[in-house]
């Protein structure tokens, strides 16, 4: 497995979600492990790179065509430039490989994590939707 994430967290523990705890102070809790306990535990086996396809370029992990399928679940909504993402993917795919991709974006507009959560809850007379269309 090799993981690219520009956040992802190699020397230090990051946070993780409680599953089924919704109390604000108590939804997360450091994970017990770093990016590097994770990768000595599977020798060969994990590799996280921190980084983007555009800061890790010339990255041996990356070469061209390194990769029979690339997955990306429920994260292209949180991606800058899913354009540049996608031609990164592509670039490392083995030819006629695949791209399984997943995404909760159902709404269709990219300011689902704002306010408002709907297309239905939004109002234009309301200064924080102003983002999000107008």
């Amino acid at each position: 497995y090799t993981g690219l994430d520009p956040s992802v967290r190699i020397r230090e523990k990051p946070m993780a979600r409680v599953i089924g705890n919704f109390v604000p102070d108590q939804m997360y809790k450091p994970f017990p492990f770093t990016g590097g306990d994770m990768m000595a535990a599977f020798p060969g086996k994990l590799t996280l790179l921190q980084g983007t396809f555009d800061t890790l370029r010339n990255s041996p992990h990356l070469e061209r065509g390194a990769f029979d399928v690339v997955t990306l679940f429920s994260v292209s909504e949180h991606l800058p430039n899913l354009t540049d993402v996608l031609v990164g993917v592509f670039n490392i795919l083995t030819p006629g490989q695949f791209l399984v991709l997943s995404h909760h974006n159902y709404y269709g507009y990219s300011g689902h994590h704002k306010l408002p959560k709907t297309p239905s809850a939004f109002s234009s007379k309301n200064p924080a939707h102003a983002e999000v269309a107008s």
